[in-house]
């Protein structure tokens, strides 16, 4: 039996999913299958995984018909799966060469339902890690902001019915992690198999319309009901808040959608004056914020000079 489905959803990664591809077949566990689903990508990127494709047999492509969506192109993935434990790798990241091998003994080793690794994120001009599994041990609510992490038994996701949400458009990240978290009985940790997640400054996640927004707090709403006690609650709304608005709007422009974001966040906020985002400000993303401040200080500098 293959012991692990790696699903990779692709739309027009032309640019990296080479990368990510290398990333796969050159993993030190060799019995894997590799299930790109496309997403009808209108760039040469179906061509890229073709070529991929008479090189290594491990690789599968799968087409969807129309244009889909992320939700729908993972699900597929899911029920096209013949591994013992599935990992999702975006066509636009890559992982460490011992990802999978790592995850897979210590699943093993410890009969968990998933093993979780760590999360770097990779930019032109900086990287950062992720310190989320010490608290994840302590707390699996924590879990929902790092999916791609972890590898997870097959049985376990079709068996409990966790797939993707197809009818919300966007979070549909964080909302499969929380599903997936409240159901989890056991879970191990491998702190040198790295998720190498790419930010692409000025992507689409960052330049979004007023109707994308209005749906992202709907959306918002909708796994804060998820948590089942008031310390998860506020975990979510933790994360939330600080990814809705500090880290969505710092990219807008949009004066109409900062200003929707901002009414929309002060609202929350009033329900819970005991939030604290000076300490969740110096705990997560802090290195992205600096690098911010320190590209517009220079920006203003060269300005004034």
């Amino acid at each position: 039996m293959l012991k692990i489905s790696a699903i990779v959803p692709v739309y027009n990664v032309e640019k990296y999913i080479q990368k990510c591809l290398e990333s796969l077949i050159n993993q030190t566990l060799q019995n894997i299958e590799i299930i790109c689903v496309d997403d009808c990508s209108t760039d040469k990127s179906t061509s890229i995984i073709e070529q991929y494709m008479q090189l290594d047999k491990r690789i599968k492509l799968i087409k969807n018909n129309i244009n889909s969506g992320a939700s729908y192109t993972r699900n597929k993935g899911i029920n096209h799966a013949n591994g013992e434990y599935i990992g999702f790798i975006d066509g636009d990241d890559y992982i460490s060469l011992n990802f999978f091998e790592d995850l897979y003994k210590k699943v093993n080793k410890t009969n968990s339902e998933v093993a979780k690794g760590t999360f770097e994120i990779v930019s032109t001009n900086f990287s950062t890690k992720s310190d989320l599994n010490e608290k994840i041990k302590k707390n699996l609510t924590y879990f929902f902001g790092e999916y791609t992490t972890a590898i997870y038994k097959t049985s376990f996701l079709r068996e409990n019915n966790l797939y993707f949400p197809q009818d919300i458009s966007t979070f549909e990240d964080p909302y499969f992690s929380v599903k997936t978290a409240k159901k989890i009985k056991n879970i191990c940790f491998v702190d040198n198999s790295i998720y190498y997640y790419i930010r692409h400054e000025g992507s689409k996640s960052h330049n979004v319309s007023l109707e994308k927004m209005k749906d992202r707090i709907k959306c918002a709403r909708i796994i804060l009901n998820e948590a089942e006690n008031e310390e998860n609650y506020k975990i979510l709304l933790n994360d939330l808040i600080l990814y809705v608005f500090f880290i969505t709007s710092f990219n807008l422009k949009d004066t109409e959608i900062k200003k929707f974001l901002t009414e929309e966040t002060k609202k929350i906020l009033l329900l819970h004056p005991e939030y604290n985002i000076e300490r969740d400000y110096d705990k997560l993303y802090k290195k992205w914020y600096l690098f911010k401040m320190q590209t517009m200080m220079k920006k203003i500098r060269t300005k004034v000079i």
